[in-house]
């Protein structure tokens, strides 16, 4: 077990009964080592969040958003494009947004005991990919590209990769 101690400017790593001091290393492993320890002290800020529930709503927003040009297989089982109108829930938090995109079969309700578990205070999406939840239906097949290409789509037309993006699937 270890921790980080971070104490007159010098990282100190604490291994059990040793304590390595920092101060003799050369300039390049202290910078990796704050660098390191950085990122950890963000993981307990993130942590500490999650123990103590802060800042998630407990129910999301519902949204739709209508993507221009999309490959539709119409009535007449024909290829076409048109709008597609997809679905997608909202928890407000702050950044980074986490973007989440069930299989299929699913739809994007089924994260929810996680997003709540694992994300609170952060901003989530979960998206119902086109033929699943409230998104639009068309007659099958639904082409597994189509699917990457409407995230991608859903993504641009929010403005999503302007900011910071974690995405799950």
């Amino acid at each position: 077990v270890f921790y980080i101690q971070l104490y007159n400017s010098y990282v100190c790593l604490i291994f059990g009964r040793f304590d390595w001091s920092c101060s003799t290393l050369d300039l390049a492993i202290k910078q990796m080592i704050i660098s390191f320890s950085s990122y950890l002290l963000q993981i307990v800020e993130f942590l500490t969040d999650l123990a103590l529930g802060q800042g998630m709503a407990t129910d999301p927003t519902s949204h739709f958003i209508t993507l221009p040009n999309r490959p539709l297989i119409e009535d007449n089982k024909q290829i076409g494009t048109g709008p597609l109108t997809l679905h997608y829930w909202e928890w407000q938090g702050k950044s980074p947004t986490i973007l989440f995109c069930h299989g299929t079969s699913f739809h994007g309700r089924c994260y929810d005991e996680i997003i709540r578990g694992a994300f609170p205070g952060h901003r989530v999406l979960s998206i119902d990919l086109r033929g699943h939840g409230r998104s639009q239906k068309h007659p099958p097949p639904y082409r597994f590209p189509w699917f990457g290409e409407d995230v991608y789509c859903f993504i641009e037309a929010l403005h999503l990769s302007e900011e910071k993006l974690i995405g799950i699937g």
